[in-house]
């Protein structure tokens, strides 16, 4: 029998590119399978993060859905009347005879009324929405949220009342501390605060040495 060298070469050829082609699969499935490893190892080693992220991402809309359609408006309006409630024995105090309209207080037939937006409710609920979203235990948990709300409550009172003592001695400056200055003040001081009391509460789980 004859034997073709042409076609022995193609044979060759075809066999070389069928291994090169089995080769070159085999080298693409074990980079795909490294790839998930190395992804599966990357989502368990930051879990706490992405589940962090994760939960402001579900939270936040859902309070801000919650919020603009009136269902905390019961919460927001009795949480106004304790601000009320607050300030005017405290501005009487410090020498402003003050009377009590609803949601405000009258000084020299001038009403001062904290509507909302003003109440103090919003960055408490932003900063207990972070507080659960953060992976800790249960009692952590409870304790950042009580401390950090009612360090944001006695914040806002304050400004409240910084707010009035510009009101009630007609400040040119009231509008600019209201609408510019103070939200802004506020959200860092929360951000602050929220790191802090984060930061103490990573310290108190490590183990002493």
């Amino acid at each position: 029998m004859k034997f073709d060298r042409n076609e022995g070469l193609m044979v060759i050829i075809r066999q070389k590119k069928k291994y090169d082609k089995r080769i070159k699969a085999k080298v693409a499935n074990n980079i795909i399978l490294l790839g998930l490893k190395n992804l599966k190892l990357l989502i368990i080693k930051h879990k706490p993060v992405i589940k962090f992220i994760f939960s402001l991402i579900v939270l936040f809309p859902v309070f801000y859905y919650f919020l603009e359609n009136g269902y905390f408006n019961t919460i927001v309006a009795n949480l106004i009347l304790m601000d009320v409630a607050i300030i005017a024995p405290v501005v009487s105090f410090i020498g402003y005879h003050v009377n009590l309209s609803g949601l405000g207080l009258i000084y020299n037939n001038s009403q001062f009324q904290i509507g909302l937006g003003c109440d103090g409710f919003e960055p408490i609920a932003q900063f207990i929405i972070i507080a659960i979203s953060f992976p800790n235990r249960f009692v952590k948990k409870l304790i950042i949220m009580a401390v950090g709300a009612s360090l944001i409550f006695g914040l806002n009172i304050l400004r409240l009342i910084i707010l009035f003592i510009m009101f009630a001695g007609q400040s040119s400056y009231l509008d600019l501390f209201h609408i510019e200055i103070f939200p802004v003040l506020i959200a860092i001081i929360e951000f602050g605060l929220w790191i802090k009391l984060l930061k103490i509460s990573s310290l108190s789980q490590q183990k002493p040495v």
